[in-house]
């Protein structure tokens, strides 16, 4: 998944920073929050668990595409050299095969539609925990924001050029390493919230009327 548009929205949130004392910007801070994510602790050790819960998503999901791989070559070798016409036939004449046709359509369906439920958690739970390694950066931008005299934080791919001295990423990098070393990861579960959602807005039952 590109990162790209994660630190973008991450951004919003933690980019621009106004002092609300100054009239006047008297300095731009930029930091580059690819870099922040990229080289700090808490980022590092994000992206490796983002990496193992990848590889164990694929192992979760290998025995079921084995057994759909293998299905559908079974029934690729049972209508070899035949066209759509002469398969079509088969399948009409023959109720077995026609069962046995429609089991493992389903079978491949189901699984192709698991499969893109896991890589939507994957890329969900990617969104997460990158914006929380970023958010962890924002009390460290408002205190150099102040320090510095500056009057706005603005992120690195939003501009066109910045002079080097402006580029605080380096020391936010430093700051946040003494406070923040690892992130929780775990894997979104999207029908589950989708499911508590749908039971917040069911409404309440109405209270039994007193018996007299």
């Amino acid at each position: 998944m590109r990162l790209a548009t994660l630190f973008t929205a991450a951004a919003l949130s933690l980019a621009t920073f106004a002092a609300p004392t100054l009239a006047f910007a008297a300095e731009v801070l930029v930091v580059d929050f690819n870099r922040v994510y990229r080289d700090s602790l808490s980022g590092k050790d994000a992206q490796n668990k983002l990496r193992a819960l990848g590889d164990s998503v694929g192992r979760e999901l290998q025995p079921e595409a084995d057994a759909a791989r293998a299905d559908q070559q079974t029934l690729a070798a049972r209508f070899q050299g035949k066209t759509e016409q002469q398969a079509a036939e088969e399948l009409q004449k023959d109720a077995a095969l026609r069962k046995t046709y429609e089991t493992t359509s389903a079978k491949i369906q189901a699984f192709t539609q698991k499969q893109q439920l896991r890589q939507q958690e994957l890329q969900e739970t990617e969104r997460r925990v990158v914006a929380n390694v970023l958010k962890g950066a924002d009390p460290i931008l408002r205190e150099m924001l102040t320090e510095k005299k500056a009057s706005v934080v603005i992120e690195a791919a939003s501009t066109i050029a910045s002079a080097p001295a402006v580029d605080i990423t380096t020391e936010v990098i430093a700051r946040l390493d003494t406070r923040v070393k690892a992130v929780p990861v775990t894997k979104v579960d999207l029908v589950a919230e989708q499911q508590a959602a749908q039971a917040r807005q069911q409404p309440a039952p109405a209270a039994a009327a007193p018996r007299r």
